[in-house]
């Protein structure tokens, strides 16, 4: 981000030490004039609101087109030339959640309507295998009518309506607290070689910002482009991550290609079984379903 120009002064406002080019050698202040405009300081809020750095667009070529590439620099110590794992997984989370929530708005009727649609087809299933019960003797038939516990269409569609908007908004910290236990399916898969487990949590943190972003531009298409694909994009997704994940290990551990693919599969599958785990342990807690 640009500044406005820089003080004539060499004296640091902050320190009160000598500025001999743009920023105090003690503190660190840059040695910017006091008065900001407006649409400056907004531009700083932002900037820190949302982590933003401009190495975020320089990181996003080679975390699509070099799977493997920012994970290996990063632990061959060329830092300071990429941004950093933690806030590049945070930019595009948010990212994530911006158009997820854009999605959830636009199909949000339709998302609701299979949500009560299943618990219908559930409770039916449920009424066909005991469709009567006993009370003090006498065999009667629940009714779908809210008595004996039973929900009626417009108690569910409530019940949906508020549990998925309570879903979408805290989906990022759902997903934020499952970084460690990625982190950790990974460092099993590799505790032959001694790798630090802090190696997985910064390969994680890469993968999953690539999964966020890959989400996000497909929750895009599916809200400007191809609604019609809708429901048919998860064998597609899941493949592609698959892939991605097999060559990036193939990068980052210089194992053989059959290894990386094998650990590649079955670290997906099961990173996809534990968040299917937590996912929907969350919803039926929340009463959603």
């Amino acid at each position: 981000m640009s500044h406005k120009k820089y003080r004539v002064e060499t004296n640091c406002l902050n320190c009160g030490a000598e500025v001999t080019r743009k920023f105090c050698p003690e503190c660190g202040q840059e040695n910017i004039e006091l008065r900001d405009s407006f649409v400056h300081i907004v531009g700083h809020f932002i900037s820190d609101y949302l982590h933003y750095d401009s190495k975020f667009f320089k990181g996003l070529l080679p975390l699509f087109t070099r799977p493997g590439y920012l994970t290996r620099q990063y632990l061959e110590g060329k830092r300071v030339s990429n941004i950093h794992p933690l806030r590049l997984f945070f930019f595009c989370t948010i990212f994530m959640v911006l158009i997820s929530n854009l999605y959830y708005h636009k199909f949000e009727e339709v998302i609701r309507q299979e949500i009560i649609t299943q618990e219908k087809v559930s409770s039916a299933d449920s009424t066909q295998a005991s469709p009567r019960k006993k009370q003090f003797g006498v065999s009667i038939t629940t009714r779908d009518d809210g008595k004996d516990g039973a929900k009626t269409p417009e108690q569910m569609m409530q019940d949906a309506r508020a549990g998925l908007a309570e879903f979408f908004h805290n989906i990022k910290y759902i997903s934020f607290f499952l970084l460690p236990v990625y982190a950790l399916i990974f460092k099993l898969f590799y505790i032959r070689r001694k790798t630090y487990y802090v190696d997985h949590l910064i390969y994680t943190m890469h993968l999953q910002s690539f999964v966020y972003i890959l989400i996000s531009l497909l929750l895009a298409l599916l809200l400007w482009v191809t609604p019609a694909w809708r429901g048919y994009t998860g064998g597609p997704l899941i493949g592609v991550v698959c892939v991605y994940v097999a060559i990036s290990l193939r990068h980052v551990h210089e194992q053989s290609w059959w290894k990386s693919i094998l650990k590649g599969i079955f670290a997906v599958m099961l990173c996809l079984f534990i968040t299917a785990v937590v996912f929907t342990g969350y919803i039926v807690t929340r009463g959603i379903l």
